[in-house]
């Protein structure tokens, strides 16, 4: 069952829910009635009640949020997470996620977590993340993300010397899910805080890797290198919509962002792979490679435009939208037009259609080059993915 037909079930077989479908679709809203621990009130919300242990791991997983009632708070105030099973009082407001996203982390190799770390020092972590994951927490969940991993992982790494409420990360950019590639994550408030500002400032500079796949409809039209213009609709929503020209209101976002160069590229795709686990960096099938690991299955070479971006404004989905606005969607963008590795190989008219249904895990996009100067230190840095090979 989809998101959207589980939220409507909950339309369907509760008592006195209101459901709003805001940025996600499973988004529900519930004024308490009686003063109450959120357990009870969720579970005696519906005529099938959801089990107690159920409701604690929404708790767990940031599912749930609380906005006490206006006479109570005198004034306006937003919702906020609620992460243990406390009484609230009549008139507050509850939001919660009954069935939060939770990405599939089958791809992530945790036997060898130490591969995603670029780089390490007392002030910040540069990784590499794949793709199919969320860098930080999302608005349905707190733990499914490649943060909460990485603050595991170094916590086993230093046998839990860190295991205390000061150790913290935190996520001064972000990456959609389906993009891989460099990320800073913060270890001190003083680094984010000085960080956050060489970004306000545009002062890190950020390079992107679009795969974009040559077809009959694209073969013979040129990507030409140069800074490319178009203006933004601001919504809370998706697909981006992208216009040539600012509107009489001077409303719409300014996107720019720089074509550096542009390559042709063979990838090696073995057949029963999931894309996720697909490496769009790799280099050059060597003959030796041949018949060994992946190399031994039955596979395919698809034919790139491989596009070096640079990113000049950073609005959401800004390179995804623009590529799509010229006629060059990514690799398996289902959202602005792309086609899957599965489109590209096969001929099977239900596997496309089905395809065509869900967004997949990954899109042909990755942050490969990432620099700026230590807001701390001074230090110049300069990462890039290729080195890191």
């Amino acid at each position: 069952m989809s998101i959207i037909a589980k939220s409507q079930t909950i339309i369907n077989n509760s008592c006195k829910s209101l459901v709003k479908y805001i940025k996600v679709s499973n988004v529900s809203y519930l004024t308490v009635e009686k003063e109450d621990t959120v357990s009870n009130i969720l579970i005696n919300h519906y005529d099938n009640r959801p089990t107690k242990e159920y409701i604690n791991q929404l708790l767990r997983n940031g599912c749930i949020y609380h906005q006490d009632p206006i006479k109570v708070t005198k004034i306006k105030t937003v919702p906020k997470r609620v992460v243990i099973d406390k009484v609230i009082g009549e008139g507050s407001l509850l939001k919660y996620f009954f069935y939060p996203r939770v990405d599939s982390t089958d791809h992530i190799d945790f036997n060898n977590f130490n591969k995603y770390i670029v780089y390490e020092n007392q002030y910040f972590i540069v990784i590499d993340k794949p793709h199919g994951i969320n860098v930080g927490p999302i608005v349905d969940h707190l733990h499914n993300n490649f943060t909460c991993f990485l603050k595991d992982w170094l916590k086993k790494k230093n046998n839990n010397k860190n295991n205390n409420d000061n150790f913290s990360l935190y996520n001064p950019h972000l990456l959609d899910s389906p993009t891989r590639g460099l990320c800073v994550i913060a270890k001190d408030l003083n680094f984010l805080s000085k960080f956050n500002k060489l970004l306000s400032d545009k002062k890190v500079e950020k390079k992107y890797k679009a795969f974009i796949p040559i077809t009959e409809n694209n073969e013979n039209i040129e990507i030409k290198p140069g800074i490319y213009k178009h203006f933004m609709k601001s919504t809370n929503y998706s697909p981006k919509k992208l216009f040539d020209e600012q509107d009489e209101e001077n409303s719409l976002k300014e996107c720019l962002l720089n074509i550096l160069k542009v390559e042709r590229k063979e990838i090696y795709v073995p057949l029963g792979i999931k894309d996720v686990s697909i490496d769009l960096l790799q280099n050059e099938l060597q003959f030796d490679e041949i018949g060994k690991g992946n190399f031994r299955k039955r596979a395919k070479r698809l034919l790139f435009n491989v596009v070096d971006i640079q990113l000049i404004t950073g609005r959401t989905h800004q390179i995804r939208v623009q590529l799509s606005k010229l006629g060059f969607p990514l690799l398996s963008d289902i959202m602005y037009g792309g086609k899957s590795f599965n489109h590209l190989i096969t001929d099977d008219v239900d596997i496309k259609n089905l395809e065509s249904l869900h967004y997949p895990k990954m899109i042909g996009l990755i942050s490969f080059n990432l620099s700026f100067q230590c807001p701390i230190t001074n230090e110049n840095y300069n990462f890039n993915l290729s080195n890191n090979k």
